[in-house]
């Protein structure tokens, strides 16, 4: 078994998710999920199809709505309400038969590694999309 390898303590919130995998494609399709925790160091989400571990995704959720867990100014942002996050793992929840994916968010100091991220990410989603203008994603946990 792993040994527990988190620095940060995670805490359960239910919130929608949007998400697009960062490469060269175009017109990438834009995923939706639903949290299930969070902590400073990252989420995990329930999604019909997320990214496959060892890629970045761009990510877009309510960070208000996540201040008592997370130090927003601490997140590599993107734009408002968007942080590019890496892809850690995914599994099948065989009983859901939906993803499950542990998503690791890329932290502010470390903005000149990922240059080219953030320029896949600037071209990813060219406007912004608010929280509620997409409803939630029916998603059975």
């Amino acid at each position: 078994m792993n040994p527990e390898r988190r620095r940060h303590a995670r805490e359960s919130c239910l919130l929608p998710v949007r998400f697009t995998r960062l490469d060269r494609t175009p017109h990438k399709p834009l995923h939706i999920a639903k949290s299930k925790n969070v902590s400073q160091g990252g989420m995990k989400i329930t999604a019909m199809s997320p990214p496959e571990p060892s890629t970045f995704a761009l990510v877009e959720v309510d960070l208000s709505s996540m201040d008592d867990y997370v130090k927003e100014d601490e997140l590599l942002a993107v734009s408002s309400n968007r942080i590019l996050a890496e892809v850690v793992w995914r599994k099948l929840n065989l009983e859901t038969g939906l993803y499950e994916a542990g998503l690791k968010f890329i932290e502010a100091s470390r903005r000149d590694e990922f240059r080219v991220e953030i320029e896949l990410a600037a071209a990813a989603l060219p406007r912004e999309l608010s929280p509620s203008s997409c409803p939630p994603p029916v998603v059975h946990i």
